[in-house]
């Protein structure tokens, strides 16, 4: 039998799955390949490459949030600059962040882009400085 922390982990692919599917992507799971990427999603508009992962902690404090969406945005542009050179312009290296009781924080980078990430119960588009 599975241990608790894989079916979490693929239970979180498969919400992602779903969310994405939903806004018209196609998406595919890239379940057993250890790649930077968990899933992959295609429109007629966007490349996703997106890497999930997911916490029970939710920062209670603004310098807490800070921390939490520096760390993460961090391995954002960390995980596009590994891939940048076979990338189109059209392509966004994601982190999806499940947070049990709140959803998404949506994180994405884009080499012509600043970095941006949705807090998806609040639904607000959050811009970084570059």
């Amino acid at each position: 039998m599975p241990n608790k922390n894989y079916i979490r982990g693929r239970n979180t692919e498969y919400k992602c799955k779903a969310h994405l599917t939903a806004k018209g992507y196609y998406t595919m799971r890239t379940a057993g390949s250890h790649s930077n990427f968990d899933i992959i999603a295609l429109s007629k508009q966007n490349l996703l490459l997106v890497q999930l992962k997911r916490t029970k902690t939710i920062p209670k404090t603004k310098m807490g949030w800070d921390k939490f969406k520096k760390k993460y945005k961090g391995r954002c542009v960390r995980l596009y600059n590994t891939m940048e050179e076979y990338l189109p312009d059209n392509a966004y290296a994601c982190i999806w962040v499940w947070m049990d009781a709140r959803g998404w924080l949506q994180i994405y980078h884009r080499k012509t882009d600043s970095h941006h990430y949705l807090d998806t119960k609040n639904r607000n588009l959050m811009e970084w400085d570059k």
